[in-house]
């Protein structure tokens, strides 16, 4: 059977039972069992009572026989006491349990240790239990005789540990800095600290629960996840989110520059200057047949004669382009009171027509 399958078969008895809640009927052939072995111990119990009280009343209160008897009674006591405790720890368990259920907070993982899903098995009467001379409640797990209290701890979807994971590899995107051996040190140290504190539930939830990107218990082997293993188990966790979180922090940085550099070309209206060739630079027009001079004949005119001409600017109020008499490149200038200049304060400059074209918006 697949570990889906057998997740849904545990998730089916709890359903199961909650629907036999809903209905006023929670009586199972083992819950009938189980309630008849606490019937049973208790008969048994007052008569071990019983006959040690005949036994002292006929013998003087000061022979070792009598205390011995006394203490038997004693210890019955104690005993039914103890079995009172232990049915409403069990109830109080059992409701827990079912309300975790409702409320999705129970941990996939249970399903996936050894054996099944003990609890939901425990908790819907499908579990066998037996009663101790302490009267303490066994639950018999396909023979091995197990305490109550064992049942109690089951594990929990993680999601404090999943969010402070989230909020780290949400943190490191935004800081927009590429992953360097400094801070992937930092950020494995936390990773660690985060884990150890959960323990091994921990790790059982973030791979089980779907609660973090990158861990899904369907990728690994399955042995990860027997106990004994839990050291391996933890080192491969700490390197699957480590390294998850550095992948996310150079996706931020790569996100930064690119924002960076849409900014500055928004201010720039898509314009380049002499650093580089403009996006939108066609090409193969690299002469005075291409596709810009068919935009403006005139500017193509004035550049063939590499004569001083000035072309207003779309978009941009009292700023023109100038090609120098000279033809050594073109320069634009304000015809109101200073230069534009770019983000190093120097002129803006353009070293082929084609590219003033593009700025002027002749050629796209």
């Amino acid at each position: 059977m697949e570990d889906k399958d057998i997740i849904q078969q545990e998730e089916n008895k709890v359903q199961d039972f909650i629907t036999k809640i809903e209905s006023g009927n929670t009586t199972t052939d083992n819950s009938r069992n189980n309630q008849e072995a606490i019937r049973k111990f208790l008969m048994d119990q007052r008569l071990r009572y019983a006959d040690a009280a005949n036994r002292a009343s006929k013998i003087s209160p000061y022979s070792y026989e009598y205390a011995e008897h006394s203490q038997t009674m004693n210890d019955i006591k104690a005993s039914i006491s103890n079995l009172a405790t232990q049915k409403t720890a069990l109830l109080q368990a059992q409701g827990s349990f079912i309300s975790d259920y409702e409320n999705g907070l129970i941990s996939k993982a249970n399903s996936l240790e050894e054996g099944g899903n003990k609890y939901a098995d425990a908790f819907t009467g499908k579990m066998p239990l037996e009663i101790d001379q302490a009267g303490n409640i066994l639950f018999d797990n396909k023979g091995k005789k197990e305490p109550l209290q064992g049942y109690i701890n089951y594990t929990m979807k993680d999601y404090s540990t999943a969010q402070n994971i989230l909020d780290m590899s949400n943190k490191v995107y935004q800081a927009g800095k590429q992953m360097n051996p400094q801070l992937q040190q930092l950020i494995t140290a936390s990773i660690k600290e985060q884990l150890a504190k959960g323990g091994r539930n921990t790790l059982m939830s973030l791979w089980t629960d779907n609660l973090v990107p990158g861990l899904d218990y369907k990728s690994i082997d399955k042995s990860y996840f027997k106990p004994e293993n839990t050291e391996q188990l933890f080192n491969l966790t700490v390197d699957k989110l480590s390294n998850g979180i550095a992948q996310v922090s150079n996706e931020g940085y790569n996100a930064k520059e690119a924002e960076k550099a849409r900014k500055a070309a928004a201010r720039s209206g898509g314009r380049s200057t002499s650093s580089g060739t403009p996006r939108t630079a066609t090409q193969g027009a690299t002469n005075t047949t291409g596709i810009w001079d068919k935009k403006s004949p005139a500017l193509v005119n004035a550049l063939k004669t590499k004569s001083t001409v000035a072309i207003p600017v779309k978009g941009a109020k009292g700023e023109f382009l100038r090609w120098r008499a000279d033809g050594s490149e073109i320069v634009v200038v304000d015809a109101g009171r200073n230069p534009i200049k770019d983000e190093q304060g120097r002129l803006t400059t353009f070293k082929t027509p084609e590219e003033a074209a593009i700025y002027a918006g002749y050629l796209k």
